[in-house]
Formats: structure tokens, C-alpha cells, sequence
């Protein structure tokens, strides 16, 4: 691990508080009764020799690579069950009355807003470490919409800067499906589930920001890879059940289970990140 300060040089402290890795420089030492103790320069708590500080973290968690197959059983586990069947069936009739044009704006705005709400909080708590499903967001009438709407933008951000630049080059550039099309295209992928975790985890959209993200991307680069790979399946995969009517004929029936589908994989894929960052969380250093 680098310094926070000083990305050049290796970090010898590491806080036991925020996770902020130090180089000797930074930390300050403070002498009490007895040796000197290494404290935070931001938050001023006590500092740990960083190989030790990770191998009490990896000694006492479950790695990426532990928890990994854990993410399939995920939408299953507590109450997971109920959401997936009461929110197939919820989702489904606004399904149906989002095809009248005169509702279809409205269902959206304020339920597909609250849709992406409860993503978003399948990411914040797995990036706390839970291991089963959230329940459904509260839904305070005073705030419902603006609530809704804000979580629309904050999920949708990540995808619009990730593949902009592809859709741009496609719009303004020679409109064909070359290699400069498909490298844009396979970098907005590699960058999209990093974007998405970070928006969920600081809860704004402006968590968007390159720099910081692509550095993040570099520390924890074959645990990310794995994600990013798995993620890009399982959005595969969402686009695959949209079509689950050509297989269930029965046009009621096609529609729960595909609501149950879509919600399975959106959680599996949200739990996905949130625990990517968990068991990563030493090396990202976000806080």
C-alpha cells in the first residue's frame, strides 16, 4: 500500500479508525507512559503497523475470493424471498400501467426511482459487510418523489459518464462499430461498476469523478478484474431475460417471472459491489 500523501512512497502506518494508510512522515507520535504511539494526522486516532493492521483484517474476515459464491444466494437469504415475489408483483402491475402513455412517465419517475433506491442500499449495506437483503426504502410521502428522483440520477450517472465517450465517437465520428468504438465501449465497462459503487457508497452523484476512481481501480486490480467480469455477466444476462415472454407464452405469468429474474440479478449484482468494496476496503481507502 502507498501513502496517502506521498502515492510514491510505501505506507508503514496504517489508521485503525478511518483505514488511511501513512508513510513514517505523516503519522505523529505521541509519548505517553511508556513507547511512543503513531496517531492519525486527519483523525487524530492511534495507528497500527500496516502489515499487521491487514493481516488482523484478513485474518478476521472472509476474503473476496471467500465470500465470491455467496453472491448467487444472496437474493435468497432472510426476507429476500418475500421481496423477490412481493416485488415481482409489484413491479409487474406497474409494468402494465406504465404502458399507457399517459401513465408511463409518472410510474416511472416515482417507482423506477424507488427501484434504484433500494439498489442503492443493497450496495451501502454490503459495503458495511451485511450478508442478506435490505427491506424495501421507507416511503415518506413529504419526500417520496424528490427522494426517488435523486436516486434515479445517482443510478443512472455512472452508466451516462462511463459510455459517453462511446456514444459520442459513435454519433459524431464515422458511425460504424470499429476498434476505437469497441475499445471506448470496453474501458466504460471496465470503469462502470467502480462509478456505481462509488455513487451508492458517498450517496452523490459527483462520486463519479475519474481520477480518484481509476486510482482504486489500480489497488485492487485482480479482485476488481473478477468483479467487473461478473458484473458485465450479469447485465448480460438482464438484457437475456427481457425476452423471457418468447419462452413463457402466457403473457401474466412471462411478466412476474421476469420481474423476478431482473430483481434476482439486480441484487446479486449490487451485493456484488458492496462486497467488493468491503473486503477491499483497506486498499481503496475511501474513508
Amino acid at each position: 500500500m502507498k501513502c496517502r500523501n506521498h502515492p510514491d512512497v510505501e505506507a508503514i502506518w496504517c489508521c485503525v479508525a478511518c483505514g488511511r494508510a501513512f508513510c513514517e512522515r505523516c503519522v505523529k507520535m505521541f509519548a505517553a507512559r511508556g513507547p511512543s504511539i503513531a496517531t492519525c494526522p486527519i483523525c487524530g486516532e492511534r495507528c497500527e503497523d500496516i502489515t499487521q493492521t491487514e493481516e488482523a483484517i484478513v485474518g478476521r474476515e472472509p476474503s473476496f475470493w471467500d465470500r465470491l459464491p455467496a453472491i448467487f444466494t444472496y437474493p435468497l437469504r432472510k426476507h429476500g424471498p418475500f421481496i423477490l415475489v412481493g416485488g415481482a408483483i409489484f413491479f409487474a402491475i406497474v409494468d402494465l400501467a406504465a404502458r399507457l402513455p399517459v401513465l408511463k412517465i409518472i410510474c416511472w419517475l416515482f417507482f423506477g426511482g424507488f427501484l434504484c433506491r433500494y439498489f442503492l442500499s443493497i450496495v451501502q449495506e454490503s459495503a458495511e459487510g451485511s450478508t442478506s437483503p435490505p427491506t424495501w426504502p421507507e416511503m415518506d410521502p413529504s419526500t417520496f418523489l424528490g427522494d426517488n428522483v435523486n436516486a434515479l440520477v445517482r443510478f443512472l450517472a455512472p452508466a451516462v459518464v462511463s459510455y459517453l465517450p462511446a456514444v459520442a465517437y459513435f454519433a459524431f465520428g464515422p458511425q460504424a462499430f470499429d476498434g476505437a468504438f469497441v475499445l471506448l465501449v470496453v474501458i466504460g465497462s471496465v470503469y462502470y461498476p467502480m462509478s456505481l459503487t462509488a455513487v451508492a457508497f458517498f450517496q452523490r452523484a459527483s462520486a463519479v469523478s475519474s481520477l480518484p476512481l481509476i486510482r482504486s481501480i489500480s489497488r485492487a486490480r485482480i479482485n476488481y478484474l473478477a468483479t467487473c467480469i461478473l458484473f458485465m455477466l450479469v447485465l448480460f444476462a438482464l438484457d437475456c431475460a427481457r425476452d423471457v415472454d418468447r419462452i413463457i407464452h402466457v403473457f401474466v405469468l412471462s411478466l412476474l417471472v421476469r420481474w423476478f429474474v431482473l430483481l434476482y440479478l439486480w441484487m446479486m449484482a449490487m451485493h456484488l459491489l458492496g462486497m467488493f468494496y468491503h473486503t477491499n476496503r483497506h486498499k481503496l481507502q475511501w474513508r
